[in-house]
């Protein structure tokens, strides 16, 4: 996920760019919708994640992963908001999913109780 390349992406256009985006969602979603995805290792490939939890920060809500994927490409992967985002400059393009077989929101509640202990 992290390692994506591109031929010459200083010299792509912005449709080319959205293309790439749109890929790199297509790609996740289809890592969502697979209950065989080791979504566990997916997240510890993350560069960041930041928990939504309640007030009293006892229970996880959701989390979004942040990945870094090199040439400037942000992906966010949001499982409070059940979306998956990616940002490349000033291009944006976001998806909404309903159903999560993979189990990530789980796994990041996994984690969430994991940094607390």
């Amino acid at each position: 996920m992290k390692n994506i390349r591109l031929k010459n992406p200083m010299g792509m256009d912005d449709d080319q760019r959205m293309n790439a985006l749109q890929s790199l969602i297509a790609g996740k979603m289809a890592a969502i919708y697979d209950p065989k995805t080791d979504c566990v290792d997916d997240i510890n490939d993350a560069d960041d994640i930041h928990h939504v939890v309640t007030s009293d920060g006892k229970t996880a809500l959701g989390s979004k992963i942040i990945y870094q994927c090199g040439h400037g490409i942000v992906l966010v992967h949001d499982t409070y908001e059940a979306t998956v985002s990616a940002t490349w400059g000033p291009l944006s393009i976001a998806q909404d999913y309903d159903e999560d077989p993979a189990g990530y929101e789980m796994a990041t509640s996994d984690f969430f109780w994991a940094a607390r202990s």
